[in-house]
């Protein structure tokens, strides 16, 4: 069952209609749809936007594009209109808690990671071998949590362990 409510409690019954294509318009009215808000900041539109069936969810105040999902790739874009991948964003994405959520996991993975800056703490590597950030430098612990390498910013290299030669003289 679907119930619309109008919130400015018009009983106009001419509110709400639907074009000759098919389409569901609610004309010049700020509903509210699964929220306790009384006074909407403005209308929402959801309409297909072209003939390959995509969906585009607007603002109509501000005119930005909320949500689009593209009826022939399926690719969808959040804050833009002509997503190139499956999931595209023009915007931050933030988790809602620090420390607290994962981006894939141990059995999906992402290949590759692009980015200008990455702010991460530790890395760890699928060979569950460490790279940790320290105050002056960073430090590389193999699986055991045991320091086998550190750099500090001034360039200067500590290794645990040898230092080994091939058969060629070249180290390894």
């Amino acid at each position: 069952m679907v119930i619309i409510a109008f919130i400015d409690g018009t009983a106009d019954r001419n509110v709400w209609r639907v074009d000759s294509s098919g389409g569901f318009i609610i004309d010049n009215r700020n509903m509210a749809i699964g929220t306790s808000l009384v006074t909407p900041a403005g209308t929402l539109v959801i309409q297909r936007t072209d003939s390959d069936g995509a969906l585009n969810i607007t603002n109509t105040t501000t005119g930005n594009s909320m949500l689009f999902v593209n009826g022939s790739s399926g690719n969808v874009g959040i804050g833009t209109t002509s997503p190139t991948e499956k999931l595209q964003v023009a915007g931050n994405i933030t988790p809602n808690a620090n420390n607290t959520y994962d981006l894939g996991n141990n059995t999906l993975r992402w290949r590759e990671i692009y980015g200008v800056s990455i702010y991460s703490g530790d890395i760890i590597l699928e060979n569950r071998f460490r790279i940790t950030e320290m105050s002056d430098g960073i430090e590389f612990r193999n699986p055991y949590g045991e320091a086998i390498m550190t750099l500090d910013s001034q360039g200067n290299l500590w290794i645990k362990g040898e230092i080994r030669r091939d058969d060629n003289g070249e180290l390894k």
